[in-house]
């Protein structure tokens, strides 16, 4: 196996990952829009719903202020705003790959 097919692989890879989390970003949205056309009220998810713990292990640290500032934000903010970012980060990742590759 060589370099370039190795990059390729990756390059794969990451855009696959990337493609498959903005689509769960879209699943988190239409489900978030199924509730509300039932109920008549917005519930949005948040990303610490599913990671209850690491916001008091946060909690507990004493230094690096700014950091855990930046990931209690991005801890807070909508599931599905959180997923399409990093789904999108990915993706341009797997381009940047792709291109280094060529």
């Amino acid at each position: 196996m060589n370099r370039h097919s190795i990059y390729k692989t990756m390059s794969q890879i990451f855009s696959k990952t990337g493609i498959l989390i903005i689509l769960s970003s879209l699943g988190v949205f239409i489900f978030e829009v199924y509730l509300w056309l039932k109920t008549l009220h917005w519930t949005a998810h948040r990303v610490v719903t599913f990671v209850p713990s690491i916001e008091k292990w946060l909690s507990l640290q004493s230094d690096w202020h700014g950091l855990k500032k930046i990931v209690l934000w991005s801890l807070q903010c909508p599931l599905t705003l959180f997923l399409l970012i990093v789904g999108v980060i990915i993706f341009v990742i797997s381009t940047k790959i792709e291109e280094y590759n060529l």
